[in-house]
């Protein structure tokens, strides 16, 4: 069904469309990131970029968690059950990506913090990068 608004969010009886949607709102926070990036070295922490980091911040301190929380606790574990070739490794891999982006967030994380406070702070492009 669509609305006004465009396609309706699956529901929770989609779970894998429910995780797939996720990974699109994700890749949007991404992208909003590397517009700080192109925008704060021209205009500093102006309003646009205070907006912009407080956005970010608010995404990824709540539902990007509960998503790698849910994928870790719900979808790994019946991958690991399907015992199909492969699916330990990359249950595996996906956690070790889960565990470095934690870490990246916290360093990225500082940075913006200061940015949405309206403190003339730069991202580390590096911490940027998908």
């Amino acid at each position: 069904m669509t609305s006004l608004l465009g396609a309706a969010a699956p529901g929770f009886d989609r779970p894998l469309d429910v995780l797939e949607a996720c990974h699109g709102r994700i890749a949007k926070q991404c992208d909003t990131l590397d517009k700080l990036l192109a925008h704060l070295p021209l205009h500093g922490a102006d309003t646009q970029a205070q907006q912009a980091a407080r956005a970010v911040l608010a995404y990824f301190d709540t539902a990007a968690v509960h998503h790698h929380d849910d994928e870790e606790r719900n979808l790994f574990p019946l991958l690991e059950q399907a015992n199909a070739p492969g699916a330990c490794d990359l249950v595996e891999t996906l956690t070790l990506e889960h565990d470095e982006l934690a870490q990246l967030w916290r360093h990225l994380r500082v940075q913006l913090a200061q940015i949405g406070a309206g403190a003339d702070a730069t991202l580390d492009a590096a911490l940027t990068l998908r």
